[in-house]
């Protein structure tokens, strides 16, 4: 594959780390994207940061300065990034597949609280362990609900337990899937493949996480660097919380299988109820604002979701049923159980719903027999107050 950036390198790569750049006029320089000659002839670097993550593509191009593109009034020399570490031998090493890394950007992520005050809860944690053959877990939660993908067969050197923040992951993916599109012209099935066939590396140092892609023998000159400071804060107890959630004995029954596409359905609950909020219509109590769901008996939704006593009916949003009573019955945010069932469910495969009564956190995880390849990813979601 010969295609490059040649000529136009400033302007597309700017345009490929545009999320990674800061938002606001007090960001300052950091709100442009820097260009500059890469580390040998024919190559092009470009860096964007938020201050905390800065992401750094080099591939193939030519340019003979540097240059600040987007930050009118400021110069090259007043970009600023996270410092960049020396790598020694001792150093902690994460290796894995893209695919981990698509699993914990896409799957785990979307549980994390970048609002949240507690610094901790704004980024994704990570525990890798050498022993076993080489294991990650990565966690992410906002204090109502916890996703996380049990990662086999990585290979770690030394222990990490660090927080990452989301941008070394979540926009990273971003900024690489877009340098694959604009600078090799892929899509569709072959940027899958050809971002499957690089290889990850995390790597930490001291306060620092490095977070790399390199590209294989057709991608030669493509590759992505995230460095970014760890987030401060003490993590949830996640691996207690997992245990309250899955241990005791179910009221009613073990548990419920949901249909993949269930999620369109949730998604479109959420937003026939926040329309009617918003045109004033409807006053919602807070316990109506979730899918109220008892394990038996199960019927099938018009829509596609398959609950018991659904706070959705047909094409509206009934969120005040109350007919159905039961130790078991839970009231759930639709929002989150939409994410938690795209999150486990690939190519339509089933969720499992388990509950131990009406009161404690629901969870879900793939339904027997309809495991896919990747990360295990579990999902737990606390039940809105009756």
């Amino acid at each position: 594959m010969t295609t490059t950036i040649n000529s136009t390198a400033p302007a597309a790569l700017a345009k490929i780390l545009t999320p990674a750049v800061s938002a606001g006029r007090a960001a300052g320089a950091t709100r442009g994207v820097l260009v500059s000659p890469g580390p040998q002839d024919g190559l092009v670097s470009g860096r964007a940061t938020d201050l905390e993550t800065e992401i750094e593509i080099v591939t193939e191009g030519g340019i003979d300065s540097e240059t600040l593109i987007g930050a009118d009034g400021f110069g090259p020399a007043d970009f600023m990034g996270p410092a960049r570490p020396t790598f020694t031998a001792s150093d902690c090493f994460i290796g894995m597949s893209y695919r981990d890394l698509r699993d914990i950007a896409t799957r785990v992520a979307v549980a994390a609280d970048d609002t949240n005050s507690r610094y901790a809860l704004q980024g994704v944690h990570i525990d890798a362990d050498e022993t076993g053959g080489g294991t990650v877990d990565a966690v992410a939660t906002d204090g109502r609900r916890l996703h996380w993908a049990h990662i086999n067969h990585a290979t770690v050197t030394g222990g990490i337990r660090c927080v990452l923040p989301l941008a070394a992951l979540v926009t990273f993916d971003r900024v690489l899937r877009a340098a694959a599109r604009e600078v090799y012209g892929l899509s569709g099935n072959r940027l899958e493949s050809a971002l499957w066939a690089g290889q990850v590396t995390v790597t930490v140092v001291g306060l620092t996480a490095i977070v790399r892609w390199g590209g294989p023998e057709h991608l030669p000159l493509l590759h992505v660097t995230a460095t970014a400071r760890i987030v401060e804060g003490r993590f949830p107890a996640w691996r207690e919380v997992l245990a309250g959630a899955t241990g005791g004995t179910p009221s009613v029954a073990a548990c419920v299988n949901l249909p993949g596409d269930s999620a369109r359905g949730l998604r479109e609950c959420v937003k026939l109820q926040n329309a009617a909020e918003k045109a004033g219509r409807t006053a919602h109590k807070e316990k109506h604002r979730g899918v109220r769901s008892c394990l038996v008996p199960v019927y099938h939704h018009p829509r596609g979701i398959t609950v018991t006593e659904a706070g959705a009916t047909a094409r509206g949003c009934d969120w005040g049923s109350d007919t159905v009573r039961s130790p078991a019955t839970t009231i759930l945010d639709p929002g989150f159980l939409a994410a938690g069932i795209t999150s486990i469910s690939r190519g339509g495969s089933s969720v499992a719903l388990h509950a131990i009564d009406g009161q404690k956190a629901v969870t879900l995880t793939a339904a027997a027999g309809d495991e896919r390849d990747g990360a295990a990813v579990t999902v737990v979601i606390m039940p809105i107050a009756k």
